[in-house]
């Protein structure tokens, strides 16, 4: 495994961290934040991470387990590898083959940040492993994951504020 690795902070306000950590195992909450794609687990430890790449495709097994998890604190499983679908990303068959072999790890952090009586979660994703800078899996993830905890943020704070009015 890599040094490097790709970290992202964000705030969100009026969220206890279990109501986030809720969303990030929650099937229901999954599919709307990661627009139909997205992991799904029994979410204990040793258990597989199947994910679905394509919102109109099935569950795959992609080599991904559960390493760590502890409810309203963080949500850790490894990384599936560069998949078939990449191949063209790649300049020679060689350099694909080589990025097959790099595995990663992604955890989620929550930080109960409560200030005053407000609620609010620090939400930090760790995706961590990648064998360097230039690693196509790190630029890919770069992008995709601040889309999706965007949405996650979005999603959770929506779900605060619906709560509240009725």
């Amino acid at each position: 495994m890599g040094d490097v690795s790709f970290n992202y902070r964000t705030l969100i306000f009026d969220v206890q961290p279990e109501q986030v950590f809720d969303a990030l195992i929650n099937p229901d909450d999954i599919e709307k934040f990661m627009f139909g794609t997205g992991p799904s687990s029994t979410w204990e430890v040793g258990a597989k991470v199947y994910w679905k790449s394509d919102p109109n495709g099935e569950f795959e097994d992609l080599g991904q387990e559960v390493v760590s998890i502890k409810r309203g604190e963080h949500v850790e499983y490894t990384w599936h590898p560069i998949q078939e679908m990449h191949r063209e990303l790649f300049a020679s068959e060689e350099a694909y083959e080589q990025a097959k072999k790099e595995r990663t790890t992604l955890r989620w952090d929550l930080v109960d940040v409560s200030d005053n009586g407000m609620p609010g979660t620090m939400l930090c994703l760790n995706h961590t492993g990648f064998d360097s800078e230039d690693s196509v899996m790190l630029q890919g993830v770069t992008e995709g994951w601040i889309f999706f905890v965007s949405s996650l943020k979005t999603h959770v704070e929506r779900q605060a504020q619906e709560s509240e009015t009725q």
